[in-house]
């Protein structure tokens, strides 16, 4: 294999830094340098952060059922008037979600998040045992 002079020099030259350099058919120099490699996994890395954050938008956008068991725990209902007094004596139907301490969504909303429902979302006229007034 010939290799030009100039091409010989700039791979010595390379040596001399700790870059690695091979040599490819044709006379032409492969360089696999921290640049190379920082832009062949910038694709994957956004790829994989995109990816996160379309899951973590999902999530938050899931509403709460009230089957679920952690939601059957806490006496969840979507409206607050439905509620089994019995049960939960502390609860009045004036407690809503929407003027709860943990409701996070924005006021006039119909569902926001709730952390205490991590990942899904809660009915603004919804009530739970976790019912805290807004202060």
């Amino acid at each position: 294999m010939k290799i030009h002079s100039a091409t010989r020099s700039r791979c010595r030259r390379l040596d001399a830094l700790a870059h690695p350099c091979e040599f490819q058919p044709g006379g032409g120099i492969a360089m696999t340098n921290r640049r190379r490699f920082l832009s062949s996994i910038s694709g994957v890395v956004l790829a994989t952060v995109a990816g996160v954050d379309g899951k973590a938008e999902a999530q938050t956008t899931a509403k709460l059922d009230e089957k679920d068991p952690q939601a059957v725990a806490l006496g969840y209902k979507h409206d607050t008037s439905k509620v089994d007094k019995a049960k939960f004596a502390k609860h009045d139907v004036s407690q809503k979600c929407s003027n709860c301490q943990l409701y996070q969504g924005k006021p006039g909303d119909a569902w926001g998040p709730c952390p205490i429902f991590a990942g899904k979302q809660v009915s603004a006229n919804g009530w739970c045992n976790s019912y805290v007034k807004k202060a």
